[in-house]
């Protein structure tokens, strides 16, 4: 019973991660660009 579970297991928490490292790199984005146009707004 484990045997057959544990890929949907491993499929899920592989999901689960990819997700959290997305939101991570769209939050840092955010920042990065929100920082970028500041300095542009502030040097003109």
């Amino acid at each position: 019973m484990w045997d057959s579970t544990y890929p949907f297991v491993v499929v899920h928490f592989l999901q689960h991660a990819t997700e959290e490292l997305l939101n991570q790199w769209h939050l840092a984005e955010l920042i990065f660009y929100s920082v970028a146009i500041l300095i542009s707004l502030w040097i003109t």
